[in-house]
């Protein structure tokens, strides 16, 4: 063999190694220290990612509202969104490649980068905090990939409520119209 091959491995075995210590020593305030030196202003050690720098109130027509935040519907992978007059959106798995199909009084396939992008776009949404209604309904059941299921509710008013927490989002509102529409959920039947 060529020499420059040997050479070639021992670089790379080294790199190797030196990516292994890296990621075994590798902290979060390590990570904060080393962005500070570059110039770059991380989060706070602990918080989330998403975690807004400043919250402000905002007032809605239901009165005064809490700080804009965010919340997380999806934290895991979502296999299905159920609804509750029996409409679903479910991955379907068989083969090399997960599909998705909408059932609305049958089964249909559905684009799978469509609802993959849906849910890229809006697992994070925008979300002002507000005072619980009275009239919550059920509105979605998220069931995700570990067997969690997690509700969302809705009033009439557009008050979510979701893991616990109470808001309004128009973005959420607008999400939904949208995967309705893409997966061709509109309701039917009786």
């Amino acid at each position: 063999m060529n020499k420059l091959v040997y050479l070639k491995v021992v670089v790379l075995v080294l790199a190797l190694c030196g990516v292994v210590y890296v990621i075994t020593h590798m902290s979060p305030t390590k990570v904060a220290a080393g962005m500070e030196q570059v110039g770059l202003n991380p989060a706070p050690v602990g918080a989330p990612p998403s975690a807004p720098a400043a919250a402000t109130a905002v007032e809605t027509a239901g009165g005064v509202a809490g700080p804009t935040a965010s919340v997380n519907i999806c934290p895991t992978r979502v296999h299905a969104i159920v609804w509750p007059d029996g409409r679903k959106l479910q991955e379907a798995s068989g083969g090399m490649k997960a599909r998705w199909q909408s059932y609305n009084l049958t089964p249909e396939d559905v684009g799978s980068m469509d609802i993959e992008k849906w849910l890229s776009l809006h697992c994070q949404v925008s979300v002002t905090d507000h005072a619980a209604s009275a009239s919550m309904k059920p509105y979605v059941t998220f069931e995700y990939i570990d067997g969690k299921k997690e509700a969302l509710d809705r009033s009439d008013d557009g008050v979510y409520r979701f893991a616990g927490k109470t808001f309004v989002s128009p973005d959420l509102d607008q999400a939904f119209a949208d995967l309705i529409k893409v997966a061709n959920l509109e309701p039917r039947g009786p």
